[in-house]
């Protein structure tokens, strides 16, 4: 992915040296540019990443050093008198020291292993930085911890919510991230060590609920946690985890359960599969039976056995139903039927109410039989009579008989 240009500075003034380093081939994602100079450039040398000294001169390793950019790897050439008289701390200045005269095969192999170890160091660099972008890019907490519970990197969500910088959690334990005393026993630490555990043992991913006691509260999480495995495919170094923060999210959910079971209205709701997903006391009350009774059945069918056949539709178009009981003692519900849209505004379920109309109906049939009968024998009255003739007549001819009863 990444492209290096590796500037290599050839202070010789044997043509050996650069031949060498022209005939080796660049390593993936590597480019040379060779400079040779016959003295001393301290403008290329701030500039190199590869810097090889074979002059013939007193400067010792440790001012060459000095004159390099930080990140440079220094070759030092010299005879073995001139090497083995330089003082004991000029030898930590460069990287290799090579005696001369220089022997072409072995200068050959080890300048294959400087730019070996050169790129190593930068795919270190790369790798670590694309770690880096990616877990802090996650916008959910993510860590690594050692066995013993130490944190050894974490992103900056994680950060965000223990409201401590990377640099303070980094080897840090559990207690001391998330600021409570490590006699809490219900500080979550040990729910953590449980989880780690069941990881390292199971050496698979796990997910867990775990609840953890911050400095500003208790916090739940749902947590993912892997092993972390060593090279020989056998030893658990450590784990990872990446843990998203619920909390809110079950504090809405039990507000809207507390919501839903204080609803005067039996309720049902159902995903867009017709899969019922919760219901109500009320619920349970209007058609006598658990919740769990009916948890994860298909609505439609359901509600084809929940009421009696005979339906109707009420004047503001809701459709009404009696529940189905063997005495007949089942209230008559008015059914409203909404759908549920999610943030894409496609449907995600819908949500049933019933509303409770038997005392409303009862009323209404009372009080249309009062209207129509005559109280003191049951006989219609004539006002039914009159709405009879009125909803039959039609075209008709009708005949009108009139019996007087005596005494009646």
């Amino acid at each position: 992915m990444y492209r290096c240009r590796m500037k290599i500075a050839i202070f010789s003034k044997d043509t050996m040296l650069s031949e060498l380093v022209r005939s080796l081939e660049p390593l993936e994602h590597f480019t040379h540019e060779i400079t040779v100079a016959p003295e001393a450039n301290q403008e290329i040398m701030r500039e190199s990443r590869l810097l090889i000294w074979n002059l013939d001169d007193s400067v010792p390793p440790s001012k060459l050093r000095s004159q390099c950019a930080a990140e440079a790897s220094l070759i030092f050439c010299g005879s073995r008198q001139r090497i083995g008289a330089l003082p004991p701390e000029e030898f930590g200045a460069a990287d290799e020291f090579w005696e001369t005269p220089l022997v072409r095969d072995y200068i050959k192999v080890r300048l294959k292993r400087m730019m070996e170890q050169i790129k190593l160091g930068y795919d270190y660099y790369m790798t670590r930085t694309y770690l880096d972008t990616a877990i802090d890019s996650i916008p959910d907490m993510l860590w690594f911890k050692t066995l013993d519970g130490i944190h050894v990197k974490v992103n900056k969500a994680f950060c965000s919510v223990v409201g401590k910088t990377r640099e303070d959690v980094t080897g840090r334990n559990h207690c001391y991230i998330w600021g409570v005393s490590p006699d809490d026993y219900e500080n979550g630490e040990a729910s953590c060590r449980e989880s780690e555990d069941a990881v390292i043992k199971e050496r698979r991913t796990l997910q867990f609920t775990e609840s953890v006691k911050a400095s500003h509260g208790m916090r739940q999480l749902r947590t993912y946690k892997s092993p972390i495995v060593d090279r020989d495919g056998v030893t658990v170094l450590g784990t990872v985890g990446i843990g998203h923060d619920v909390t809110d999210l079950v504090n809405m959910s039990a507000e809207i359960e507390i919501l839903l079971q204080s609803m005067p209205y039996a309720i049902l709701l159902w995903d867009n599969n017709g899969k019922i997903l919760n219901a109500n006391r009320k619920f349970e009350e209007y058609f006598k039976l658990p919740k769990e009774a009916v948890i994860g059945q298909d609505y439609d069918a359901w509600i084809t056995g929940a009421f009696e056949e005979q339906r109707t539709i009420n004047s503001e178009g809701y459709m009404e139903a009696r529940v189905s009981r063997r005495d007949g003692s089942g209230k008559m519900l008015e059914i409203h039927e909404n759908s549920v849209y999610d943030v894409f505004n496609h449907v995600a379920g819908k949500l049933c109410i019933f509303r409770d109309v038997t005392v409303e109906r009862d009323l209404e049939k009372q009080i249309r039989h009062s209207s129509n009968t005559d109280f003191l024998t049951g006989l219609y009255n004539r006002r039914c009579f009159y709405q009879y003739i009125h909803n039959n007549r039609g075209g008709r001819t009708v005949s009108l008989m009139y019996i007087d009863l005596d005494r009646f």
